[in-house]
């Protein structure tokens, strides 16, 4: 995979982890001024995967980003930018390819 594609979906990755500690710390506030402690849990678990996928990619360890990414809830998965995910399927293939299955 070329270093620019890399560098790319580095700094897209940043920007989501950004993006994303942002949205679901206010999340995480709300519920736990709500008292709602399941909400708060959902939250805090859904930030937890989406941070990993983001550190994977930056990593370097497109199978197991992408993998991981397939395995999310639909609602955690739609937050992530299109173009960052078919990028990593991009990547994935290449790694997948030319490293073989991890």
């Amino acid at each position: 995979m070329k270093n620019l594609k890399k560098a790319k979906m580095n700094k897209m990755a940043d920007n989501f982890i950004k993006k994303s500690k942002s949205s679901y710390l206010k999340l995480m506030h709300r519920d736990a001024r709500d008292g709602d402690i399941d909400l708060l849990q959902m939250s805090a678990k859904d930030l937890a995967d989406t941070l990993f996928v983001c550190y994977e990619i930056k990593n370097g360890n497109f199978i197991s980003a992408y993998n991981h990414y397939y395995e999310l809830d639909s609602d955690v998965q739609d937050e992530f930018p299109s173009t960052l995910i078919n990028m990593l399927v991009e990547a994935e293939d290449y790694e997948y390819n030319h490293n073989g299955e991890q």
